[in-house]
């Protein structure tokens, strides 16, 4: 697809795989830049509410992308369980087209 920019033209990414977690994390980027955020409008209520529980169903470990030791995907995906269910990760292993 067309991308606007460039990396070193843009303070922040929004991800549509991770659409929320991600305008949340820039949000609070634009916050610290200067910028206000009115996180009492419903719509980024809603959205902080959300994050919250999903945050604590993700139970994702903490590692920044620099960590040499730790898996740096960790910090903003979930485990395989969470997208996969075993019939779907299966599929995916062990089908003729098999990715792993």
């Amino acid at each position: 697809g067309t991308r606007i920019g460039t990396p070193n033209s843009v303070d922040c990414w929004v991800y549509v795989d991770d659409f929320q977690a991600t305008l949340y994390s820039c949000l609070r980027e634009y916050e610290m830049q200067g910028g206000l955020v009115d996180w009492d409008t419903p719509l980024l209520s809603d959205l902080t509410t959300e994050l919250q529980e999903t945050n604590k169903k993700r139970e994702l470990e903490k590692y920044t992308k620099n960590d040499p030791v730790g898996n740096p995907q960790l910090s903003h995906h979930s485990k395989c369980p969470t997208y996969y269910d075993n019939a779907t990760a299966d599929i995916v292993q062990l089908g003729a087209e098999s990715f792993i």
